[in-house]
């Protein structure tokens, strides 16, 4: 799940296989709110599902600080801080795909209207050092899987981590080849005004399926399109 950083895969363990924390202390533990916020409820049903099942819950995403780092100082001197080495990125290739990069561009100046052709550039950078890290998670869990007999590994992310498969799919492929078969599903609400929209986004194959969803009780997403 993409909603935990790697340091709190030790709590992941603790409260779903373990069962040695309370709800409080795991959400506590974890720091939700500073690292993901937004109500634990929305997401408590995947945790309460795998701790029911006894299923590996993997923390997806890369710490909050390494990600603020290079969004700072970008990954050149990120790769030199002690904190990429801590999380074992110094041996990871951060590849810079054009087409994911045009993409993404468009979509951070279309969010972030006004900004700095250097603010667009660290973001950017950012991003992709998330993405990297992410698929860097999912690799590990598919090796870990495959070992174990089991199978099959379900990754849970915002839409925009998958979108036309550049940004995490695409990573995951080079770091594994044809050894994995994927398949993604872009959740997304399904809001009578966005009929035309949702066509352009099947036609455009953002994703292998597309998964509507009624509008949440806190409404509309916010689109930057």
């Amino acid at each position: 799940m993409e909603m935990f950083g790697w340091e709190s895969q030790p709590e992941l363990d603790r409260y779903v296989r373990a069962n040695e924390l309370s709800r409080e202390e795991f959400i506590d533990l974890t720091a939700w709110k500073q690292n993901w916020g937004g109500p634990f409820e929305d997401y408590e049903d995947l945790v309460s599902y795998a701790k029911a099942h006894q299923l590996l819950l993997v923390a997806l995403n890369p710490p909050k600080r390494l990600i603020r780092l290079v969004a700072t100082q970008g990954i050149a001197k990120g790769r030199l801080d002690p904190e990429w080495t801590r999380w074992g990125m110094q041996q990871e290739e951060i590849v810079d795909d054009p087409i994911y990069r045009q993409q993404l561009m468009r979509q951070l100046r279309a969010c972030h209207d006004g900004g700095s052709d250097a603010m667009y550039e660290s973001m950017y950078e950012a991003s992709m050092v998330r993405d990297e890290g992410m698929a860097k998670s999912i690799v590990e869990a598919v090796r870990v899987t495959k070992e174990s007999g089991g199978g099959p590994v379900v990754s849970y992310t915002g839409g925009g981590h998958i979108q036309y498969s550049l940004p995490v799919p695409k990573r995951v492929t080079r770091r594994l080849s044809n050894q994995v078969r994927q398949l993604s599903i872009y959740l997304t609400a399904y809001e009578s005004g966005r009929i035309e929209e949702l066509r352009e986004m099947l036609k455009g194959k953002i994703a292998d399926y597309i998964w509507l969803t009624p509008v949440s009780a806190h409404g509309p997403p916010r689109r930057c399109r």
